[in-house]
């Protein structure tokens, strides 16, 4: 009987993509300089399928790795995943992350992140990460956006357990992207997500563009995972895009 009031609550494709539209006209007031998503890419996503691609902006050789889909999870719970620094390196490929500046889970918090790399030097970097307030008044509380923008300065770190880490490594040149959620009628969460970010060094940022959608996919296969944690599980510490507390 509960999977079959489930599924008759299920929104259709054209009902996620009517419920997005919706919202079109305060896409304008973004701060992330997020690619546009194609419209085949956000139909296939209202199907349920994640669905991913790469943005090569004019003048740039670094290319934006972009995705877009539909998680069956409220958009409370994903947007703790994705506000959850301090607890990255459980789910997703860093292996060090946490807060070095500002509150936890909240606006204008800045968090350093680090991974080994074979072959070449080690990486390291701080990300400052800011909820768009504004565009969550406008929409009506209907679109939940956090952005985040290299911010590498290495004092931060500093008599931190992380500070040892900086020792044999390198940050990366710079880094962009962001997360823009809307919540669906059915209690799922219309999830779209931009990554921008040159590694510096040896490593030629070309390169390393070509395997930008595989790592969005990734992402967001770890970030579900997480999102579906949170739901189960109480977390305190977080706050809306307003700053008003997150049960």
């Amino acid at each position: 009987m509960l999977l079959l009031v489930s599924t008759a609550l299920a929104l259709s494709p054209d009902e996620v993509l009517a419920e997005v539209d919706a919202q079109k006209e305060h896409r304008s007031e973004r701060v992330a300089p997020a690619p546009a998503i194609p419209r085949t890419a956000m139909k296939t996503a209202a199907t349920g399928e994640p669905v991913a691609g790469v943005n090569l902006p004019e003048g740039y050789d670094t290319a934006q790795g972009w995705g877009v889909c539909v998680w069956d999870v409220p958009i409370e719970a994903v947007w703790k995943a994705v506000n959850n620094e301090d607890e990255a390196s459980d789910y997703m490929a860093p292996e060090r992350s946490g807060t070095v500046d500002g509150t936890a889970h909240h606006s204008d918090r800045a968090s350093f992140q680090y991974v080994s790399a074979p072959l070449v030097t080690d990486r390291w970097w701080v990300t400052r990460w800011t909820f768009n307030e504004a565009l969550y008044a406008a929409s009506s509380q209907m679109i939940w956006e956090v952005s985040f923008v290299d911010d590498l300065d290495p004092t931060f770190m500093a008599g931190t357990t992380f500070e040892p880490l900086l020792e044999d490594s390198m940050p990366i040149a710079w880094a962009k992207g962001g997360w823009l959620l809307i919540p669906l009628s059915d209690g799922s969460t219309w999830v779209e997500y931009f990554s921008w970010a040159n590694p510096g060094g040896s490593i030629p940022s070309g390169l390393f563009s070509k395997f930008a959608d595989k790592e969005v996919l990734a992402t967001f296969e770890a970030v579900e995972a997480r999102a579906k944690y949170h739901e189960k599980n109480g977390t305190d510490g977080y706050v809306k895009p307003d700053g008003t507390e997150l049960d």
